[in-house]
């Protein structure tokens, strides 16, 4: 693959990083995010030799989502999860490294009320004339695979594509990006506590996208063929259930998201230019002394990077 557009999903890393790694300063200063969104960052670069690269941040819960579901993305593991920071210390780390980032001259992106998910769906939409790699743990993502997107998962060290999805997936008989998204629709998001289609199992959901491909289908078959799926018929039809399957819909399928985020891209100024004599003063400041050790080699991957962003016109 070459010369990828690389889409960074900024939370997603800086949330990861702030689990598994604690740093800080001998005057008290975190610095467990910045240290390790940076390596990441830059390991990245040097694999991939991208043409450019984007760090996406959330900038809230979409308000839709949340009146549609008021318990989403308040599920008792995610809240415990959320407990195990200290939040305010985490905003301190994320404004610190997004203005490291910003002294390396990436581009950055955060929108006010409006999901990393979203930004990043809509990104490899307006990208559309070369490949994409997505850099998150985020499974939500899966649907967006095809022929130019892939993702890279920082944890396993490897690509994950439309032709390998397979492997990745837990749940028998879910093979492509369509029924991953069409299965979660049918059964919910536990991760994000959205529910599923009362009285419809994971098993059963799966059998259904399996065999028919979309809900859509297998509410078709329904109705051609009375008694096809039994007892499993009345949970599926349900006015209640035909409700959940709309509002799932509109919560999980990232080609649903608001509309005007296109037009919020287009006047978002996310070009800057590398200032690294802040950048090695920050370092300093943040005793990254293996950055510091050999400052110039540690920055030729951004540099290197804005020199083709420079020659491409981007």
């Amino acid at each position: 693959m070459n010369s990828p557009y690389i889409i960074f999903d900024g939370t997603n890393t800086a949330y990861r990083t702030a689990a598994v790694t604690e740093l800080s300063t001998s005057d008290g200063i975190r610095t467990s995010v910045p240290f390790g969104v940076l390596r990441s960052i830059r390991y990245v670069i040097e694999l991939f030799n991208p043409s450019d690269v984007v760090i996406v941040w959330d900038g809230g819960r979409d308000k839709t989502r949340c009146e549609l579901c008021p318990g989403y993305k308040k599920s008792k593991k995610r809240v415990d999860n959320r407990n195990k920071f200290d939040y305010e210390d985490l905003i301190k780390q994320l404004k610190l490294t997004q203005k490291m980032l910003y002294c390396l001259g990436l581009k950055q992106i955060r929108l006010s009320g409006v999901e990393a998910d979203d930004i990043i769906y809509h990104l490899t939409k307006m990208v559309n004339s070369q490949n994409v790699i997505i850099v998150s743990t985020d499974k939500d993502f899966y649907q967006l695979l095809d022929e130019r997107v892939s993702i890279y998962s920082p944890i396993k060290g490897e690509m994950i594509n439309d032709d390998n999805l397979h492997k990745y997936l837990a749940v028998m008989g879910i093979t492509t990006p369509q029924q991953y998204l069409e299965f979660h629709i049918l059964n919910g998001d536990k991760s994000d506590n959205i529910p599923g289609v009362p009285g419809v199992g994971e098993v059963t959901a799966a059998k259904l996208i399996e065999n028919f491909g979309t809900v859509d289908n297998a509410i078709k078959m329904i109705g051609k063929k009375p008694g096809y799926f039994g007892n499993r018929e009345t949970a599926i039809t349900h006015p209640r259930s035909m409700k959940q399957l709309e509002i799932n819909r509109e919560m999980i399928d990232l080609s649903r998201c608001n509309k005007a985020i296109p037009s919020m891209l287009n006047s978002v100024n996310d070009t800057n230019v590398p200032d690294y004599k802040e950048f090695g003063l920050l370092i300093e400041k943040m005793h990254f002394s293996s950055m510091l050790r050999d400052i110039n080699t540690w920055l030729l991957p951004f540099k290197k990077l804005a020199v083709r962003r420079k020659l491409s016109g981007i």
